[in-house]
Formats: structure tokens, C-alpha cells, sequence
């Protein structure tokens, strides 16, 4: 059997990608709202980055957090 921390992806990876995919395409959404109130218009590679940078950032602060708090509550059992 294998261990359950060699896995390839455990729940906590797979969290926050799916948090860093939700939230870059909220913030996508929001940011080209706003682009098209101000210009009428909506730059595709602007929200493309968007996406990406955000997304990307998010996942990673999350899997940082969600990692922390996994090593806490292991120390607390």
C-alpha cells in the first residue's frame, strides 16, 4: 500500500488548485467588468495575465495556509 504522503496529489494540493482556479476567474470576471465600464472594450491577453497571475498566486498562498494548518493540527493530536 502506499503511504498516504506519497501520493501524487493529495487533498490538500487539489484544494487549492481549485481555490486558485475559483479565484483567478472571479477576479478575472471583476477586473474585466470594471476594464469594460472604463474603455468599452476588453483586452484578452489583460485578462489572460490576470487569470494566470492571480490564480497562480492564490493556489500558492493557499497551499501554504492549508499546509500550516495541517502541521498544527497534527501537533495538537
Amino acid at each position: 500500500m502506499k503511504n498516504l504522503k506519497s501520493t501524487i496529489m493529495n487533498a490538500i494540493q487539489k484544494k487549492s488548485i481549485k481555490t486558485g482556479l475559483y479565484s483567478g476567474i472571479l477576479y478575472t470576471i471583476l477586473m474585466g467588468i470594471d476594464e469594460y465600464w472604463g474603455t468599452k472594450e476588453i483586452i484578452i491577453w489583460k485578462s489572460i495575465f490576470r487569470f494566470l497571475f492571480f490564480g497562480i498566486s492564490m493556489g500558492l498562498v493557499n497551499l501554504y495556509n492549508l499546509s500550516q494548518l495541517e502541521k498544527e493540527q497534527k501537533k495538537v493530536e
